[in-house]
Formats: structure tokens, sequence, C-alpha cells
């Protein structure tokens, strides 16, 4: 201590850290710093990527409302095309004034022929129609349709 002063500071350094002590402490906040700068880069990232969803999602509700929209519209469409039908069928129902009956015809000579028989063409039948062979069956009918 200096002569003279009567101070209770003390020249002693015993009480203030070491310079290894003050090292040790600069790595520890560099080590603290970096670790912060790695989550700063990671919460930037993160920013980014929340932009880039909220764009997405904007994007998504327009084009959900537009299709809700269309969707409204087609039901509507739809709406409509069952009442036209529900009158077109009520029309359809009253009676005719020509009563219209269906005729079902033969199309080969194998329906005209008994199905007893074992093999109808080339054979005789001798039930309610004689037919000698299916040549001649269709040959007679040309010939009434004429």
């Amino acid at each position: 201590m200096a002569k003279g002063m009567d101070s209770d500071v003390s020249d002693d350094d015993s009480d203030s850290p070491s310079i290894d002590e003050l090292l040790d402490l600069v790595r520890e906040h560099q080590k603290v710093i970096k670790k912060q700068s790695k989550e700063i880069k990671n919460l930037n990232a993160l920013n980014d990527l929340n932009a880039s969803v909220a764009i997405n999602f904007e994007d998504l509700m327009c084009k959900f409302n537009l299709l809700s929209k269309e969707h409204e519209e087609l039901k509507l469409k739809f709406e409509s095309i069952n009442n036209t039908n529900d009158s077109l069928e009520m029309k359809q129902t009253i009676p005719c004034a020509i009563p219209i009956s269906r005729v079902d015809a033969s199309t080969s000579c194998i329906d005209l022929i008994d199905e007893s028989c074992s093999n109808p063409c080339n054979e005789k039948c001798y039930e309610n129609v004689v037919v000698e062979s299916c040549d001649d069956l269709i040959a007679k009918e040309n010939d009434e349709l004429k």
C-alpha cells in the first residue's frame, strides 16, 4: 500500500480471478454464443418455413372456397336435373291413347323347332310342325315375306 493513504483497497490480487480462470470463462461464453448462433439460424429457417406454409395455406383456402362454390353450383344443377327427370317420369306415366303391344319374334329356325328333338337341323319332328331341314324352313319363311 502507498504511504500516506489510508484506504481499504489493498494491492493484494488474491480476490481477483486469475488469467486462466478468465480464459476459461471466455471459452465458455464463446461456446454459449456458438450454440445461440445455431439456435438463431434454426429459428430463422423455421420462420422461413412458417412463411412458406402460411402462403400455401392461403392458396389452399382460396382453392377450397372455389371448390365449395362449384360444389354448391353442381348440387343446384343436379337438383334441377332431378326435378326435370321427375317431371318427365310423370308425363310418361300418363296412359297413351294408342296402346303399344310388344311381340317377340323368332330369330332362328332352332327357335321354331321342337326342343325335344336331339338335332333339330336335318331331322324330321312330328308334333305341331314338320320340318325336313333348317334350309327348307328358311326358304319357306323367305317366300312368305316376299
